[in-house]
């Protein structure tokens, strides 16, 4: 399809959060993607769109209670979730795919689709998106283009440039977001505050609001 440069709407990007069963921490992610996206973007401009989905879902369950009220704490109202199994049509949507642990990352890869998409944990790629945030205007290529998917390309390679040289700043275990299912509500609005940051800095890089 040939490039229409008359238009001045970047193509929407499609991020997707990944957990397992897709009742707690994805729809948290996605709910508080959705918040953040309408202040940064509340025109609406770059067209960013989020989902999410459960590498062992069962279809059609709704959002833990304790999930929904730490959202609802937040002014977010996440009770019309419902999950989602994901597969590879949902994938095939997907630019972005930001996943809770390491072993959803390695589940969301090993499901072969015919487009290119990246596949982070989100609290790596939100680290990264802090650094570029924090760092002086115009220093990345990408970061003054106003196509989300040349910003995403920007973070993507400095998140790939970390990990080729093992350079990330804390342990492993640390980039993981802990389930709560089972745990006392307390540990949800843990999820919640750790997710928060992480989803506000990438957003800000996507959006370049900040950069």
């Amino acid at each position: 399809m040939p490039l229409m440069k008359a238009q001045s709407m970047p193509e929407p990007l499609r991020v997707l959060f990944v957990c397992t069963g897709n009742i707690c921490r994805s729809p948290m992610a996605e709910g508080i993607a959705r918040s953040r996206i309408v202040a940064l973007d509340p025109a609406g401009k770059a067209g960013l769109r989020v989902a999410s989905a459960g590498i062992a879902a069962l279809s059609g369950d709704p959002a833990t209670f304790e999930g929904t009220l730490a959202m609802r704490r937040r002014g977010i109202d996440i009770s019309a979730h419902r999950a989602r199994q994901l597969d590879s049509a949902i994938l095939q949507e997907s630019d972005l795919v930001l996943t809770m642990e390491r072993m959803q990352s390695s589940r969301v890869l090993a499901v072969k689709v015919p487009n290119r998409h990246y596949v982070y944990r989100l609290l790596n790629l939100g680290e990264i998106a802090g650094e570029l945030l924090s760092a002086p205007r115009g220093q990345y290529s990408g970061s003054q283009d106003p196509d989300p998917s040349r910003a995403l390309d920007c973070l993507a390679h400095e998140a790939d440039e970390i990990d080729r040289r093992d350079g990330w700043r804390l342990r492993d275990f640390n980039y993981e977001v802990r389930d709560p299912v089972g745990m006392p509500f307390a540990e949800y609005e843990a999820v919640a505050d750790g997710l928060t940051p992480a989803i506000d800095n990438i957003l800000r890089v996507l959006l370049k609001n900040g950069m």
